[in-house]
């Protein structure tokens, strides 16, 4: 099973812990630490895209700015 699939059984369709051990069965610890590994790779992604997302952004004023007139 997919990361995004933990993350979507525990935060858009509001299962357990232990209720997502039922699914996918796995043993609730296994559930928890494969959930808190999938939430770390979400932050450190949307970090990255983040720091993209602001080099774009800078990068789009300068060029507004050099070529504005």
């Amino acid at each position: 099973m997919n990361i995004g699939a933990f993350i979507s059984l525990r935060f858009f369709v509001d299962c357990t812990l232990l209720e997502i051990s039922k699914i996918v069965g796995m043993r609730e610890s296994a559930v928890k630490k494969r959930l808190y590994r999938a939430l770390e790779k979400l932050r450190s992604e949307l970090k990255e895209l983040l720091v993209k997302i602001r080099l774009q952004s800078k990068f789009i004023i300068l060029l507004f700015l050099l070529f504005k007139n």
